[in-house]
């Protein structure tokens, strides 16, 4: 078997630090599978891009990122410059190695390194969607950002806000239950504006307004059960103003994806989302990252992207427009 060589960007904070001391092993495991990896380490909050975009220019076709959703958030990021491809025909890989590691729950990606590696050695490309959303950063200012798995705005940008700043030692699932809890004690929904494919409009008092490209997010909540990486659509899941005791009463119910049936809860599809609202906390979550606030508009990029994995997306190409299941 000839030797394979892999240019990786590395998030060595991921895992709770524990990447870093790792990383002799991972890279280890690799040159056992006739795998080299060819590193480079992230110094901080938007480094992975860059090195990204270093890479793509230097000729590297193969991108595998190790890290969490928020290092695979950057590392998409940097497949683009001024809204074009660096290069249209390089790929990206993934060692998960973060809290929640949602992302490759929908690309059937296994989290052990030994059977990613494996994966990505022998697994096939696939071409899939992204997402491109305009919003306010935090300083006011107009922002871009392109995301693979799962975005919004409403109480998913309140948790992801109170999850970034409290410890993640405990592990994903329990860093983002208590985090979504301990918001869902004080959050209030927000008055906003819906429109999809900018000919339908949707107003009033919600909880969260959650756009996927991927199925899950939070750590294991199977929030679009429906979702398919490369059908050119959006998932919206759109959370009514719920009580307190009615989103006690049905949280499990998003881990395993039937909180679809609840009355003020619509799952819709669409090419493009906007959400308007005069309320300035009124927080974005893209990919468990948190830039900024809503107005916001949510647009799908078809066919954006390859991405080395075991399993194909499960196509709805027959899908059409904004409708409701």
């Amino acid at each position: 078997m000839s030797r394979i060589f892999m240019k990786v960007v590395v998030n060595p904070a991921s895992a709770g630090g524990k990447t870093r001391e790792q990383w002799p092993m991972i890279a280890g495991v690799a040159e056992g599978l006739g795998i080299t990896l060819d590193p480079v380490f992230t110094e901080g909050p938007g480094h992975a891009t860059e090195l990204t975009r270093e890479a793509l220019r230097a000729g590297h076709q193969t991108i595998v990122v190790v890290g969490g959703d928020g290092s695979v958030h950057e590392v998409v990021n940097g497949f683009f410059e001024s809204d074009r491809p660096l290069n249209p025909s390089a790929a990206l890989g993934m060692i998960a190695r973060g809290t929640g590691c949602d992302f490759i729950r929908t690309l059937n990606m296994p989290k052990s390194v030994g059977q990613a590696l494996q994966a990505l050695r022998d697994g096939p490309e696939h071409v899939i969607d992204l997402c491109r959303c305009d919003y306010i950063r935090h300083d006011g200012s107009s922002g871009r950002r392109y995301f693979a798995n799962v975005g919004g705005v409403g109480i998913g940008g309140a948790t992801v806000e109170r999850v970034n700043q409290t410890s993640k030692r405990f592990g994903g699932w329990f860093s983002f239950m208590a985090g979504a809890l301990l918001t869902l004690l004080t959050y209030e929904g927000k008055e906003v504006e819906i429109v999809l494919d900018g000919n339908r409009t949707l107003s009033g008092r919600y909880h969260g307004v959650i756009v996927a490209n991927g199925r899950y997010f939070g750590g294991g909540m199977k929030i679009a059960p429906d979702a398919a990486l490369d059908d050119g659509l959006l998932n919206v899941i759109l959370l009514g103003d719920l009580t307190r005791s009615e989103v006690f009463s049905n949280f499990l119910r998003i881990y395993r994806g039937t909180h679809g049936s609840h009355p003020k809860v619509q799952l819709l599809t669409a090419r493009e989302v906007t959400v308007k609202t005069d309320d300035a906390t009124c927080l974005l979550d893209l990919d468990g990252e948190q830039p900024g606030r809503a107005d916001a508009c949510f647009t799908v990029v078809p066919n954006a992207i390859k991405v080395i994995s075991p399993l194909p997306a499960r196509s709805r190409a027959d899908s059409h427009g904004a409708t409701e299941t």
